[in-house]
């Protein structure tokens, strides 16, 4: 459970969108004005993204191994282990979930021998060193690996340490491109352009690998691509120019996980969830002996934590502060009382400013 300070929130014109940000910013157009260093605690733990910084580790290992400098446990202890510290150096066990599950597997695909990844058909991975950019959408990104065949780009690889369908396959013998998850489908395709705008060739195949090995390819097509290309067009022309009432599409699946929803006006609850997130100004703090505490807030609502694992931000919570409290369990029997579960976190406004308390 982590206690965030935070500011207004800031809107700001993006310069460009990044490939993997872009299917989550186009749910709700008004996030890119909100992709910016000024909003970066609502993020928390200092505006660090855990589940980002896991994901470039899997990225930088997996490129290591693509090019033959990873062939054997050890090999990838030191990798993982060295591009970890760079990214925390206390490490990421206990702040991402599955983080040894996702260790295990990325050790199994990096440790394979490199024939088995590219075959002997002259195929082979070549390092992107610099950004890419399309200056027509704005997209900028660098694909995490392309496969070079007789010096032209036939591939385009990017590696995920989620799961890779929407749902589950079913019955299906094919694994069909119209499976992959859709922002992961996206992805892929910003890539493809921006291989594009360097190369001036698309590549023939664009794949998705998890971290399990487990690959979904598909071949590329171009009608798919320009429908791609469209949107993200009309997403910058918007973005550039409409009111943040007109870019904000609120709704439960959208504002559920939002990191932004304690500082955005448009955010609307989610009935349907099992958690509750509430919003209101604190009256008293009681602190047992025990490591617990309880927020009584001014409509006489109590919140119960059982533990906190940095006290010294307790010292944010105090009469007559402004807060914004995510995942809470409300209990059925106990009408007014709340339990913070293990995904709560406690956003005090800088600026003092809230509403009555309220479910929202």
């Amino acid at each position: 459970m982590e206690i965030i300070k935070t500011e207004k929130l800031k809107q700001e014109v993006p310069d460009h969108f990044s490939p993997s940000r872009l299917g989550w910013i186009l749910a709700c157009p008004l996030r890119a004005r909100y992709e910016n260093p000024a909003n970066a605690g609502y993020y928390g733990a200092g505006g660090k993204n855990f589940p980002a910084m896991l994901g470039n580790v899997v990225h930088q290992v997996l490129e290591q191994s693509n090019f033959g400098k990873i062939n054997s446990q050890e090999d990838f202890e030191r990798y993982w282990n060295g591009y970890e510290e760079k990214q925390l150096p206390s490490g990421l066990m206990g702040k991402v979930k599955n983080y040894g599950k996702i260790r295990y597997f990325t050790a199994k695909q990096a440790v394979k021998p490199l024939v088995s990844r590219f075959g002997t058909g002259g195929a082979k991975p070549v390092r992107i060193e610099k950004t890419l950019l399309d200056r027509d959408t704005g997209i900028k990104g660098r694909p995490d690996l392309v496969v070079f065949k007789g010096g032209v780009p036939v591939e385009v690889k990017d590696y995920k340490s989620g799961a890779l369908f929407e749902r589950p396959l079913g019955g299906s013998d094919e694994l069909g491109y119209d499976l992959l998850r859709l922002e992961y489908r996206q992805q892929l395709l910003s890539y493809a352009l921006l291989v594009y705008s360097e190369y001036q060739v698309f590549p023939q195949t664009l794949s998705i690998v998890g971290v399990d090995g487990e690959e979904v390819s598909s071949s590329f097509r171009l009608e798919e691509l320009n429908e791609w290309k469209g949107r993200v067009l009309k997403l910058k022309e918007d973005v550039s120019s409409l009111p943040g009432q007109e870019l904000a599409i609120p709704g439960a699946d959208n504002c559920r996980h939002c990191v932004y929803k304690p500082g955005c006006e448009f955010a609307v609850q989610d009935t349907g969830y099992h958690f509750r997130d509430f919003r209101g100004i604190i009256k008293e703090v009681v602190l047992p002996a025990f490591g617990n505490f309880i927020l009584i807030l001014e409509d006489g609502c109590r919140v119960f934590c059982r533990n906190i694992t940095d006290r010294e931000d307790i010292v944010l919570l105090e009469p007559g502060a402004a807060v914004y409290l995510t995942n809470l369990y409300p209990l059925e029997k106990q009408p007014g009382f709340l339990v913070f579960s293990a995904y709560s976190r406690v956003f005090v406004s800088a600026d003092g400013q809230s509403t009555s308390t309220r479910s929202i």
